[in-house]
């Protein structure tokens, strides 16, 4: 089953053409066509090997005109957030599909992935010998985190797609704040497979950390529909269990009862509220620190 990120991803590329040109542009493909001129066509393929696999790219997208029924160039857009070896057979099938299909025409492989580790797996163990099969290989370094609001502004979805590729480096947190207000005026369904876009391959930790800087107005534009997401309850769910932790410490040093590191760090790593909950009530009775633990043993 496609994941989040994923899905996302194809959504995105799909309802916006112009992402895919742009990205092809920024890893060197000379596009001749207009933009007008592209559409996003059928991605699957029959098996060559007459087996009965199914050969499906993730986006297929071609340039023609009225007078030339022929496709002029092609781009296939393929996201791998894992190593998948076969998938050498399947870009030759994507690529040789094209051409039965829609003529012979410039055509590009471009195979997308935010994970280092994939793309130079492939580059060591699958093209290491057949260099000239090999697609152009996207990585995190191939595009820029967008760090200024008003160039965000100007294409939020490009803001969005380098956020999420950057999402686990340094600038990651920074790159998704600037995203996520230049996306504030999209429409709330695009707005929302941005978000997903962005946030889908954060880690736990930064997912909190983002949260904690989102500003104020970011919550308040959101839809019912995303406040009732997994993210947005999650982030709720965090600022509820540090109140809870902080309750806790007070009433345990109101009460003169003394924490010892261990204790401490116990309490500062604790996000589930129902836990903290009880330990507050029983901090709340407890004649030493231990009786606040002690249900726990």
């Amino acid at each position: 089953m496609p994941s989040s990120l994923h899905e996302a991803f194809v959504t995105l590329f799909s309802a916006h053409i112009g992402l895919g040109l742009r990205l092809a542009a920024q890893v060197g493909v000379e596009l001749r066509a207009a933009r007008g001129a592209w559409e996003v066509v059928s991605g699957e393929f029959s098996d060559p090997s007459g087996q009965g696999r199914r050969y499906a790219a993730d986006l297929v997208l071609v340039a023609s005109s009225e007078d030339a029924p022929l496709a002029h160039e092609a781009l296939i857009l393929e996201l791998q957030l894992s190593f998948e070896p076969e998938k050498a057979v399947s870009w030759l099938v994507y690529r040789g599909g094209v051409a039965a299909r829609h003529g012979r025409c410039g055509q590009w492989l471009l195979a997308i992935s935010p994970t280092p580790r994939v793309l130079d797996r492939y580059r060591e163990e699958v093209y290491d010998r057949n260099r000239e099969l090999e697609p152009i290989l996207v990585g995190a370094g191939s595009v820029t985190p967008v760090l200024d609001l008003a160039e965000a502004k100007a294409d939020p979805i490009w803001a969005a797609f380098c956020a999420a590729m950057h999402c686990r480096g340094p600038l990651g947190i920074a790159a998704a704040l600037v995203a996520i207000e230049a996306g504030a005026e999209l429409p709330a369904d695009v707005r929302r497979c941005t978000l997903d876009l962005i946030i889908a391959g954060m880690k736990d930790q930064q997912m909190r950390e983002l949260y904690d800087r989102l500003p104020d107005a970011s919550h308040d534009g959101l839809s019912e529909y995303e406040r009732e997401g997994a993210w947005y309850q999650h982030g709720l769910a965090t600022g509820v269990a540090k109140g809870l932790q902080t309750a806790l410490l007070t009433t345990l040093t109101a009460r003169g009862l003394e924490l010892d590191a261990e204790q401490r760090a116990r309490i500062d790593a604790c996000l589930d509220v129902d836990q903290l909950q009880r330990w507050l009530d029983q901090g709340l009775r407890a004649t030493c620190v231990a009786e606040v633990f002690a249900a726990d043993a």
